[in-house]
């Protein structure tokens, strides 16, 4: 409950896979949290930073440039675009930057 946590609490958040074929961030954060669900009774590191940190997770922002990329295709930038635009020009108008045309 936020209302229930402290005002200085740390939040940290975890994207991965912003571009499609860019998948290890994706597996990399699909691992991580099972590690810290399964580590915190176990684990005093893990316990603490869990009851000390908010923490969010998403572990593809990109789902759809991820299902049509191809796996092992190293080169070539299909499944990098999300249905209409990368991910990353997306935030410069969302937050209104000046530089997008």
């Amino acid at each position: 409950d936020p209302h229930e946590e402290p005002l200085l609490k740390p939040n940290v958040k975890y994207v991965a896979n912003m571009h499609g074929n860019e998948a290890v961030g994706r597996e990399l954060m699909l691992q991580l949290i099972p590690y810290l669900l399964n580590n915190y009774r176990t684990d005093p590191y893990v316990r603490s930073l869990l009851d000390n940190t908010r923490i969010h997770i998403m572990p593809s922002m990109n789902p759809d440039g991820f299902e049509s990329s191809v796996e092992g295709q190293c080169t070539g930038g299909q499944g990098r675009e999300n249905l209409v635009v990368l991910l990353n020009e997306l935030f410069l108008r969302v937050t209104g930057a000046d530089c997008w045309p």
